[in-house]
């Protein structure tokens, strides 16, 4: 080595402290130790910790039994915390029974611990082990996921393969499942005429099968459709028999969630004394649940009740609360609607420049998630607020987006909504109607 190179390392390393040095070398001595193994030598290594630290958290946790409807149990165990890395040793060693068992734990654990693009990561591994029926299953479970996390764009394919896997080998209760996620893909994404006859579909081979709990996530998903259809009686109804097939099955979470999409219609028909109190009533459930995502949806949708009653700084706290609660759930789809709310707040308030970057970053989430129905509502609102900045020309650009989107979903309440709120605002402002 020359005088040169030898100088420019001291230099390097003297603006390292004695600590990150020393974990630097620890862990180039780590991995020259674990490269000097042969490879025989590795692999027993490998196979000694997977067995020593199943001996340790109990052994071995069991397969999941399945029940009627295909559908694999999860019963927590103590080995699920560490499970991928008891997945790593298991692909070390050769055990691939084991290591597809803790890979499977190790998802859904993620799952449950709200991290959901680590979960569809880990089911998409799973699934590039199996064959059939188990990598549809894997497929599945990573879609569901990915659409969870807000990734309804990324959500799509995997789905499809999944279904088209579970059609082609005869599995109509599976491939229904994938068939409901499927059509939340649609409308989160405004494919209305894709998603309708899929739910009912799906409804129709659920209830042969006699599975209630799907039945009520259906009847559920199918309302939220009647419900962005300008189809709001007929939504409160399904609800109202969602709520009762979560009860009969003892589904408190479920049943909660259910309440608070009603209240969100209720709200709407101006009935918010109603919706208030069923909001009260789920979010307790859901405290005592620990269901921190679900809260945190159903927090955003009860602050548009404090402020369509006029009680604005309850509304923008419960917002801020919300958006805590995505925050630390990954829940990005929500979150840009969060965002987008207190744009509107932020806008009614005075507090433009404040409400324009609260909109552009709204706007940005919900085009990645793929939220185009909430995209073209925020969007018409971003226009109002740039009007208000005395940007007139950008304004109507904006404006004139966000109702196009609106236009091509067929959301004609929302669209009139917006339409009347600009002709309100451009009168005020003396400005020509955008349309």
């Amino acid at each position: 080595m020359s005088r040169g190179s030898h100088s420019l390392s001291s230099r390097a390393m003297g603006e390292i402290s004695a600590e990150q040095s020393y974990l630097f070398r620890h862990a180039l001595l780590r991995d020259a130790a674990y490269a000097m193994q042969l490879p025989s030598d590795r692999t027993r290594l490998h196979a000694l910790a997977l067995a020593l630290t199943e001996e340790l958290l109990g052994g071995r946790p069991p397969q999941g039994a399945r029940d009627e409807w295909g559908e694999e149990s999860f019963e927590p165990h103590p080995t699920d915390p560490v499970a991928a890395e008891l997945a790593h040793h298991a692909r070390n060693s050769g055990d691939q029974l084991a290591r597809r068992r803790y890979l499977r734990r190790a998802a859904e654990y993620a799952l449950r611990d709200q991290r959901h693009e680590d979960g569809a990561a880990l089911w998409q591994e799973y699934a590039q082990l199996g064959q059939g029926v188990e990598r549809a299953e894997g497929l599945r479970r990573a879609g569901e996921a990915l659409l969870q996390s807000g990734s309804a764009r990324r959500a799509e394919p995997l789905l499809a393969q999944a279904r088209a896997m579970l059609a082609e080998r005869a599995q109509p209760r599976l491939e229904a499942l994938a068939l409901v996620s499927l059509a939340r893909v649609w409308l989160q994404t405004g494919r209305m005429a894709d998603a309708e006859p899929a739910i009912r579909h799906a409804l129709q081979v659920q209830r042969e099968s006699g599975n209630r709990r799907a039945e009520g996530v259906l009847l559920g998903n199918l309302a939220m459709l009647y419900h962005q259809t300008a189809r709001s009686e007929q939504a409160m109804a399904l609800l109202r028999d969602a709520r009762v097939t979560f009860d009969a099955v003892g589904d408190r979470r479920l049943a909660a969630a259910t309440a608070g999409n009603l209240a969100a219609i209720l709200h709407e028909a101006g009935q918010s004394a109603e919706a208030e109190r069923l909001y009260d009533e789920a979010l307790a459930a859901l405290r005592q649940l620990g269901d921190r995502r679900t809260e945190g949806m159903l927090l955003g949708n009860l602050a548009v009740v404090y402020a369509g009653t006029g009680r604005i700084e309850q509304a923008e706290r419960t917002y801020e609360q919300a958006l805590a609660i995505h925050r630390e759930t990954g829940n990005r789809r929500f979150e840009a609607t969060v965002r987008g709310n207190l744009g509107v707040r932020y806008y009614d308030t005075g507090r433009l420049e404040l409400s324009r970057r609260t909109f552009e970053q709204s706007l940005a989430m919900l085009r990645e998630t793929g939220s185009r129905l909430l995209e073209g509502a925020h969007q018409c609102a971003y226009g109002l607020c740039l009007l208000a900045l005395q940007e007139p020309e950008h304004a109507r650009e904006q404006w004139r987006a966000g109702a196009s989107i609106l236009r091509q979903l067929g959301d004609r309440d929302e669209l009139q909504r917006r339409f009347d709120e600009m002709q309100k605002t451009c009168a005020r402002a003396g400005v020509p109607a955008f349309e």
